[in-house]
């Protein structure tokens, strides 16, 4: 990516040092001569959980977009996590995607990464962010509002609370993000000054999740770094195992509403046992648990509509969790968030002061779209609530269906559909002329068995 000329901002702010935060900050030195970071927690000294990020024990998958894209911010960040202990990862033909139709056929290497613990790629991130001298890094401080008046139609900086102080102190920008997560403050925040919050669309899906570390590597009878278990209804129950750093692998079961993974031994079990596929169950009894079992729970999906706001301050802008949280079973947050962070450095170069929230906003509304359809359809399909009844909605399920059934026996159309769950393709590539082509030749086969087999009733 190209590098602005000369920073055009003097003074640039994040609230929240997640992963969304880190990048963001590390994209804004293109545009800004300095940078303050404003996080919550006290970083650890090593890649350890912090309170600040309550689903930091959890598995988390950055897409291979997202991978692609980090290592294109920060050149040699690849190699210096596999240096550090991330696993390299072949996600085609060294991992095993159980799909309710069955395993996606495996493929020639073609889909390469790495695997590692959310906590480890973020302390990660952090270290390559503080070795900038522009950014500062504020630790152990909670921002509590927004400064500015609302006749002035920008915000002027933040008031934050500094862990053991009594009261708050402020700090002045020219340019605010807003990067705090699901817990983010920000529609509050707008009101406080006059300023309307945004319209939310909220989906329910209590997803629960249960998770285990493991000191063992993945037993020899395994051979496999990663394993996706995708929920077959009735039955609405996922479990993926990953291979991470340290000598190290996670298991992550989960299940929705009253249908919760146990955290005692024999029931964990018996609930991985209880999956499509008996994988992950096999790598549970084979392995050594070096961690309590840890839960989480997901409520709902949220999508916060900023870029439907008629007027609002714009020098603040609204990403990651913070703007729209999707359900973390699919693992697309981390790398819609960094996708964001390279959104913001386009419209940075792009649009002049005056336009600028609102131009970003409305472009990740764009982003988010896909992403959010995806997951809202597969939360009906999930609880059965699949109303669609036309002739058109029911010729698009018959394909999807027809198209998830070829994945599973045809190398090359499980190529296309795994390039499209790490965002290498858009859902455009579903109309892939090879994909349209050996589907309605599924057609015309079941067609034809269809017509035989009622031929030999007749007879």
């Amino acid at each position: 990516m190209r590098r602005s000329p000369s920073p055009s901002r003097s003074h640039a702010l994040v609230i929240g040092g997640g992963i969304a935060g880190l990048v963001t900050s590390h994209v804004l030195l293109r545009h800004c001569k300095r940078v303050t970071l404003v996080e919550r927690d006290i970083y650890p000294a090593e890649p350890v959980f912090r309170s600040g990020v309550p689903q930091g024990q959890q598995v988390h998958t950055l897409l291979l977009r997202g991978q692609h894209v980090l290592e294109e911010l920060f050149p040699g960040l690849t190699q210096k996590l596999l240096a550090a202990g991330a696993i390299g990862r072949e996600y085609g033909s060294g991992s095993l995607y159980v799909s309710p139709y069955g395993p996606l056929c495996q493929i020639p290497p073609r889909l390469h990464g790495w695997n590692c613990s959310r906590l480890f790629l973020e302390w990660h991130l952090l270290q390559e962010v503080r070795h900038s001298d522009r950014i500062t890094v504020v630790e152990g401080a909670e921002v509590v509002g927004l400064l500015g008046e609302k006749q002035q139609g920008q915000i002027d900086g933040v008031r934050y609370l500094k862990r053991g102080q009594a009261a708050p102190q402020e700090v002045h920008a020219d340019l605010i993000i807003d990067a705090s997560g699901a817990l983010s403050q920000a529609p509050i925040w707008l009101e406080q000054l006059g300023y309307q919050a945004p319209q939310e669309t909220v989906v329910a899906i209590h997803q629960w999740y249960a998770t285990r570390w493991y000191a063992s590597p993945v037993p020899d009878a395994i051979p496999w770094n990663g394993v996706i278990v995708r929920a077959s209804p009735p039955l609405r129950r996922d479990g993926v195992l990953m291979e991470v750093e340290g000598g190290r692998w996670m298991v992550i079961l989960s299940g929705r509403g009253e249908d919760a993974p146990p955290t005692d031994e024999a029931a964990f079990l018996a609930f991985a046992q209880s999956l499509s596929d008996p994988t992950i169950a096999r790598a549970i009894q084979a392995g050594q648990p070096c961690s309590p079992m840890d839960s989480y729970c997901r409520t709902h999906i949220q999508w916060r509509h900023f870029e439907r706001l008629s007027s609002g301050p714009q020098n603040f802008l609204v990403l990651g969790d913070a703007a729209c949280v999707l359900n973390p079973v699919y693992g697309q947050g981390m790398t819609i968030a960094i996708l964001e962070a390279v959104l913001l450095d386009r419209c940075l170069r792009q649009q002049d002061h005056g336009a600028l929230a609102r131009v970003f906003q409305r472009q990740q509304a764009h982003l988010l779209r896909r992403p959010w359809q995806y997951a809202e359809r597969a939360e009906r399909l999930l609880a059965g609530n699949n109303t669609e009844t036309n002739w058109g909605s029911r010729i698009v399920r018959q394909y999807i269906e027809t198209l998830m059934h070829l994945v599973t026996i045809d190398p090359r159309a499980s190529l296309i559909f795994q390039e499209y769950l790490h965002m290498l393709r858009s859902s455009r590539s579903f109309l892939h002329p090879y994909l349209v082509k050996q589907v309605l030749r599924l057609w015309v086969k079941k067609w034809r068995h269809g017509r035989e087999q009622r031929a030999l009733a007749q007879e």
